[in-house]
């Protein structure tokens, strides 16, 4: 039922020393004044879970080792989200539990725990500087100001041809994005193109019910590269906001189990109405790629809207939008 090990010197300085090749030393499950342990807690969690119960509450104070007890729940599972508030905790899941502890699955292998961030936190392998940075052709915004960019990416795909281009609602994230070898999507396994014919396709099952994949290109863009835990990895280390960000856009791999630290604040966020960018909301639309001539229609329509927006009312876009969601859906 409890599963937790401290990684030893000897073991670290083993020859060959790989993932699995710890023993450690075996940590016993903390005590509280109440008489339960850890242990206890997970024991009673997971017959809570076996009754039906889809929404469980665990109150503990700080200390009391919480992130122990969510991972030995992880381990009788086959994939689990962890969402923590912030990038921070992250790490100090990362640091304390595959650099100085770790914890053991049934099967005798090591509990595989990967940290999901956002670009913000990678290297660009292809320009340099940070992946999050607004000139670089996996994530240019597609704007007037930014079109003599866009050309000279497109120039940079082998597979289209630039005089193709002749207004930016022709261009597509398809069409900029393999001038970087590293661009590797992650869009749903049926995708088919001529950038994507040679990448390695990674399949998992989505959250939205959909097989995606990861279309790994070329390894090397730390950012890309973290998008093989989604098919590889047992427990999952989202931040809110980027937990909330792949929930979104229907991408974060189905999983059986979910824990949110700091669950009251992160549920009234889920709630809270936001505002939309629209630069980002047509880029979004942008990375869409529609089977139908109807549907591929209906994505020129919105971005059309979306950058017209000052020439239109609040209620004509409304009334423009609720036509093309029952027309074109």
């Amino acid at each position: 039922m409890w599963s937790l090990f401290k990684k030893t010197e000897s073991d670290s300085n083993k020859d060959g020393a790989g993932l699995f090749d710890f023993t450690g030393e075996k940590l016993e499950p903390l005590k509280f004044s109440n008489g339960k342990s850890q242990a206890d807690i997970v024991k009673e969690t997971l017959a809570a879970i076996k009754e039906g119960n889809k929404v469980i509450f665990i109150k503990g104070v700080c200390g009391s080792g919480k992130s122990a007890m969510a991972l030995n729940l992880a381990r009788h599972f086959n994939k689990t989200s962890i969402v923590v508030p912030i990038k921070s905790l992250q790490d100090q899941y990362e640091k304390d539990y595959t650099h100085t502890n770790f914890i053991m699955k049934d099967d005798n292998k090591q509990l595989k725990i990967c940290v999901v961030k956002g670009r913000n936190n990678f290297q660009c392998p292809f320009i340099g500087g940070k992946a999050d940075a607004n000139d670089l052709p996996c994530d240019i915004e597609f704007r007037e100001k930014n079109m003599d960019k866009i050309l000279k990416f497109i120039g940079m795909n082998p597979h289209v041809k630039k005089t193709d281009f002749t207004t930016l609602t022709d261009v597509r994230r398809m069409s900029v994005a393999p001038a970087c070898p590293y661009w590797s999507p992650l869009i749903p396994s049926e995708i088919k193109s001529p950038s994507l014919e040679e990448a390695r396709k990674i399949k998992y099952l989505s959250v939205s019910g959909k097989e995606y994949a990861l279309f790994q290109r070329k390894k090397g863009c730390g950012y890309y590269d973290q998008y093989e835990a989604y098919a590889n990895a047992d427990v999952l280390i989202f931040n809110s906001m980027k937990y909330l960000l792949e929930m979104a856009m229907g991408r974060k791999p189905k999983t059986d189990l979910e824990i949110i630290d700091e669950c009251d604040e992160f549920l009234d966020s889920f709630a809270n109405e936001r505002k939309i960018n629209i630069g980002r909301f047509v880029s979004a639309l942008s990375n869409l790629f529609p089977a139908s001539s109807d549907e591929r229609d209906a994505v020129k329509d919105l971005i059309f809207l979306a950058k017209n927006k000052k020439s239109l009312t609040v209620s004509q876009n409304r009334h423009n939008c609720e036509q093309i969601r029952l027309c074109k859906s």
